[in-house]
């Protein structure tokens, strides 16, 4: 799909051309929101905007089909990949009408605080200590790496999410 499908729907403001990933990314706002803030935003891997419209289409033949098989009529399907890259940033919108904050880059930590990059000699790996946090702990106490970790008042997430600098500092010397 990449380069050849339109990214903001016929109607859109786009919709006379042509778009791509990273194109959708950006109208949709998810570039926005990724990266540290005062860097330049930071395209997450993959093709997220390509598959995710791509699931969204497949999702309007199948209605299509459902319907001509009720009524004997189908429809077109008018798709717009900024559209489908907003409704990925659900946080975004839910944080604005409850919270009143407008989104704004957090750098390597993800929205939920769960979730951060930690650098490794060939890059960077993202970390989630949002489940499976046994298993985790278990890794890093059998390398002799836990800390104070392995005490079980870590198993609870809200205390690992307060506490989120605590642990980067102890994986990051892992």
């Amino acid at each position: 799909m990449g380069g050849g499908w339109r990214g903001c729907g016929r109607a859109g403001a786009e919709g006379h051309g042509r778009s791509g990933d990273l194109r959708g990314l950006a109208g949709g706002g998810l570039l926005y929101v990724s990266g540290l803030p005062d860097r330049p935003p930071l395209r997450p891997p993959g093709r997220a905007a390509d598959h995710a419209a791509s699931l969204y289409g497949a999702v309007g033949v199948l209605l299509g089909l459902a319907r001509r098989r009720r009524d004997g009529r189908g429809g077109a399907i008018d798709l717009s990949a900024q559209e489908v890259v907003a409704s990925m940033l659900e946080h975004v919108l839910v944080r604005s009408f409850y919270d009143g904050e407008v989104a704004r880059r957090k750098g390597d930590l993800d929205w939920t605080g769960l979730a951060f990059l930690l650098p490794c000699r060939d890059g960077s790996i993202q970390v989630s200590i949002a489940s499976q946090w046994e298993t985790l702990v278990e890794w890093l106490a059998d390398e002799g790496m836990a800390a104070d970790l392995a005490d079980p008042k870590w198993c609870d997430p809200a205390l690992r999410r307060r506490e989120v600098a605590h642990i980067r500092g102890v994986l990051g010397r892992w």
